[in-house]
């Protein structure tokens, strides 16, 4: 079965902090999803949302499709990792319909794909045992639990607007982006052998 979202949150690794947050102002994009699954709407009602945007029937076709998506495969490590050159479309909707299962929360799917996503492996190995044998600082080790099992930085709650965030969104990439575009999928394709992008 499926971990749910709060089987997740009771987890050894990320657990939702009120010390940690980034947001933006709420506006029609961002409940967007929340409004296409809450059944709230009837067909002639998703019908005529769908006329002020034609992204709004895509996303209900992508919804409907991932629904019965079996994306738990994304847990396990591929074997042929090492020969991947390319991102599989595979991989693309199997990211989508975990995305979905977990109503669009990132920090959720992270939490599911675990490894090298949340570095839960580091548990596993005794670097803290280690570190006692060396007398070092209990204060300091602390610190490495706290940055190895809830992340960087010591404390992060930010909030932008919907202006801002989109005044970025409509910059673009950055220009190197696009003048070395072969060695940005080189990376991306890395980061995705890796385990790392979502």
């Amino acid at each position: 079965a499926v971990p749910t979202r709060s089987q997740l949150r009771r987890g050894p690794m990320g657990r939702p902090s009120r010390r940690y947050s980034s947001t933006q102002s709420a506006c029609f994009d961002t409940c967007l999803f929340n409004l296409l699954t809450s059944g709230y709407l009837d067909y002639t009602s998703f019908m005529s949302l769908s006329i002020s945007c034609p992204l709004i029937p895509h996303l209900g076709r992508m919804i409907v499709q991932c629904r019965d998506y079996d994306f738990t495969w994304l847990a396990s490590e591929d074997p042929h990792w090492k020969a991947q050159t390319t991102i599989p479309t595979s991989h693309v909707r199997a990211m989508l319909s975990a995305l979905f299962f977990y109503k669009m929360n990132a920090p959720d799917v992270m939490r599911f794909l675990g490894g090298t996503y949340t570095g839960e492996y580091r548990l596993d190995q005794d670097v803290v045992p280690r570190l006692q044998s060396h007398d070092i600082d209990p204060f300091l080790i602390a610190q490495y639990i706290r940055a190895t099992t809830v992340g960087c930085p010591n404390h992060f709650v930010a909030e932008t607007t919907r202006e801002n965030f989109l005044e970025y969104w409509r910059a673009g990439n950055h220009p190197s982006v696009t003048k070395y575009v072969t060695e940005v999928l080189n990376t991306a394709v890395k980061e995705h052998r890796n385990r790392y992008n979502m």
